[in-house]
């Protein structure tokens, strides 16, 4: 039987976790699923009896659940009990236990940076669960001095010691001191380009770590390089907290090495440029074009039919260009890709035979992802209308020729393949799903 696990959260369709543990579940040879569980503020419901009742074996907790789901857990491990926050949640022997492992990732976030802490002194931004689990962390490693930093008033933490010391906003800008680490959202996308603290502040620090990894590069970041500061993001630290989570659920040993493999790759597909075009792909009546503006909408994306985009650019009629030759068409069609390469959010239904031609699909993938509507082909014959189709004029016969000739182009090229086969409503929310994931990785 398939394992269940998934992300509890207020906010996550950004977020890049299922891929982390899609890959740890491939490296182990698992077969299991992880999906993104949004629960709003507004919920009254006991959460992790949600879990209970969706089946899921084990759970990871951000925004803004770490704290409150503390008191629907059955046992804490002594580390979440020490933070007072939990990110982890398993499933064993009908009790549920919280953990915390953003304790772990922020160590070996540190670690892979080559910060040490002893005898050091830091300053935390926020009084989140992050921040209870970065300043317990940074307490147990010898830190000398460690300044709190928030705009609300002091909070018992539960682990007070006479290195902690609650300072506000403007304390801190009259302080210096070894590590400046940001636990806030602020400066996190789609928000970015601000930051919580002003340059002057980030000068008067050696090093800075914010634990947000997407934009790849935050302002809190950008200031500090501006002044020749170390600098650190989140990613690693997401890395490593979810593969902690793994040997948790999965009670085993991971190898280090895969945390590097899977922080090295998120890494380059992050740092890679935007790409915000769905480009749809398939076999004429495959649902390119009902699918496709579903989609859009949905998105709040521009929907585009390239046939009428071509129609629109020879102007002529695509009969009419078919008339001149089959090349002719084409030709138009390859000039089509390269107008609308140059669009952005927008939702492309390409004809069936843009893949004859391979530089249409490198064109079109320099500013979108294309996926292939695959409807099985005896389910197009049934209802579609041949006569308005150039090149299918000879009869469905002729449509099963092109599929023939066309299934193993159309696979080749898709970036991903989403299967067509039952309501279309069906296909667009499978097709909006795997759109938001790969958007967590932009």
């Amino acid at each position: 039987m398939k394992q269940s696990y998934a992300l509890i959260g207020e906010k996550l369709s950004h977020s890049v976790s299922p891929c982390i543990h899609e890959a740890v579940f491939e490296a182990l040879g698992k077969t299991a699923r992880y999906d993104l569980m949004e629960i709003p503020r507004r919920f009254e419901g006991h959460i992790v009896q949600k879990l209970w009742h969706e089946g899921i074996s084990g759970a990871n907790v951000t925004i803004p659940y770490k704290q409150t789901v503390i008191r629907q857990l059955d046992e804490l491990s002594p580390e979440a009990a020490k933070i007072g926050a939990v990110n982890t949640i398993t499933l064993r022997d009908g009790k549920f236990y919280g953990d915390n492992t953003d304790y772990t990732g922020f160590g070996k976030m540190l670690a892979h940076s080559g910060i040490e802490m002893q005898g050091k002194v830091a300053a935390v931004l926020g009084a989140g669960g992050a921040a209870k689990a970065v300043v317990a962390y940074l307490l147990d490693h010898g830190v000398k001095t460690l300044y709190m930093v928030s705009r609300q008033a002091q909070k018992k933490t539960g682990f007070e010691q006479k290195a902690l010391r609650w300072i506000s906003y403007e304390t801190l800008a009259t302080l210096s001191g070894d590590l400046l680490v940001n636990c806030t959202p602020v400066g996190m996308y789609p928000n970015q380009g601000v930051s919580p603290v002003e340059k002057q502040t980030v000068a008067n620090f050696d090093a800075l770590v914010d634990l947000i990894y997407n934009p790849r590069e935050t302002e809190f970041l950008r200031l500090g390089r501006e002044c020749g500061k170390r600098t650190c993001d989140g990613l690693y630290m997401l890395v490593a907290q979810a593969v902690r989570s793994e040997e948790i659920w999965q009670q085993c040993e991971i190898d280090p090495q895969l945390t590097l493999r899977i922080y090295q790759a998120l890494d380059k597909r992050l740092r890679e440029p935007q790409k915000t075009n769905i480009v749809l792909i398939g076999m004429p009546g495959s649902g390119k074009t009902s699918i496709g503006k579903r989609t859009a909408r949905m998105l709040g994306y521009t929907f585009m039919d390239m046939d009428d985009y071509v129609e629109k650019l020879a102007g002529q009629s695509i009969p009419a260009l078919f008339e001149q030759g089959e090349g002719v068409f084409r030709d138009w069609e390859t000039e089509a890709c390269r107008a609308l390469a140059k669009t952005q959010h927008t939702v492309i239904a390409c004809g069936g035979g843009v893949v004859l031609r391979p530089e249409n699909l490198e064109i079109l993938k320099q500013s979108g992802t294309v996926y292939f509507l695959d409807r099985p082909v005896k389910n197009i014959a049934e209802d579609i209308r041949l006569s308005t189709r150039p090149l299918l004029k000879q009869g469905k016969q002729r449509l099963y020729e092109l599929y023939e000739q066309r299934a193993e182009l159309y696979k080749n090229g898709a970036d991903e393949i989403i299967p067509n086969r039952g309501r279309v409503q069906q296909t667009v929310k499978q097709l909006v799903k795997s759109i938001k994931r790969r958007e967590a990785l932009l």
